[in-house]
């Protein structure tokens, strides 16, 4: 586990806690499966990582977190849950995580979505600069 999480009394043996790490990414990408909430920072590195996911969305005033999991479940992305389930329930989860095509995951994924978004802002400011220009 990553980031700043108490330790239970009495953690099972195959999970360990390794608080704060200088490269999130790699943990990631390493994990069998990636369980956590819904914020834009973890799921963007899950998909970059194309691993298996359970997002249990957490409550948000503006409720993005839930919403994120809602787009996730249609794209068949992510095992989402409304919340913590019971112990009984993992084992199925983790299997269910496993086993779940990736190919949800990978249409949320483009190696190119930085220079598409930087070429995307250079054409609209381009243009924005234009209309602006003294002389309109």
């Amino acid at each position: 586990m990553i980031g700043p999480a108490a330790v239970p009394p009495q953690p099972p043996g195959n999970l360990e806690f390794a608080g704060w790490v200088a490269s999130p990414e790699a943990e990631i990408a390493r994990a069998a499966v990636v369980i956590g909430a819904g914020g834009n920072g973890l799921v963007g590195a899950v998909m970059a990582a194309d691993r298996p996911f359970v997002c249990i969305p957490e409550d948000r005033p503006y409720a993005e977190q839930h919403a994120t999991g809602h787009g996730l479940k249609a794209l068949g992305a992510a095992i989402v849950l409304p919340e913590w389930p019971s112990a009984c329930f993992w084992g199925r989860i983790l299997d269910d995580a496993v086993s779940m095509s990736g190919e949800g995951r990978r249409r949320l994924r483009d190696p190119m979505a930085a220079e598409k978004a930087a070429q995307w802002l250079a054409q609209h400011a381009s243009r924005s600069l234009s209309l602006a220009a003294p002389g309109r």
